[in-house]
Formats: structure tokens, sequence, C-alpha cells
């Protein structure tokens, strides 16, 4: 968590989850799950004092991924936002 100026504020996560081991229950045989590097990137601009402009990119470089076995982990995803205080 960084604050870039008085205005920025930015957060870079890295997540490494290693090498895991699951159970497929159609054959009821052991599966070893890839390791893999979740990455996330979030900032927020302050525009006024009542005013915030918002970014999130979630799994930036999409990672192909499972924790559990046959189901798909979550790809990229961008948001992109603005947040109003409309009072003290």
């Amino acid at each position: 968590h960084a604050m870039l100026d008085d205005r920025l504020m930015g957060n870079l996560n890295i997540a490494y989850n290693g090498d895991m081991t699951d159970t497929d229950f159609n054959t009821g045989n052991r599966v070893t799950l890839k390791d893999y590097v979740l990455v996330d990137l979030a900032f927020a601009y302050r525009l006024t004092d009542g005013l915030e402009l918002t970014g999130r990119a979630d799994n930036l470089f999409d990672e192909d991924y499972q924790d559990v076995f046959e189901f798909q982990g979550g790809g990229r995803g961008v948001f992109v936002g603005l947040r109003a205080s409309l009072g003290d």
C-alpha cells in the first residue's frame, strides 16, 4: 500500500499458491493442481475533497488456475468507478 502523493493511493497484491492435491470425484484418483501466481492492482485518485476515481484489476495477467479440481478460477476483471462523499 503506497501513498504516491496526497491524492493518489495504490495497492499491489501478489499471491503465490504452490502445487496442491485434490480428488477427482469421477475416478477417486488424487490429482495435482499446478502452482500459480495472482497479481491484483488497485488505485484511488482524489479528484476533489468529495470525489474519488477508483480502479481495480483482479488477476491482472489472466492466470489460468484451479483451487478445486475441474473448477476454473476467475479470469481477469477490470473495474473503474467514482466514489462520492455527500456530507460529513
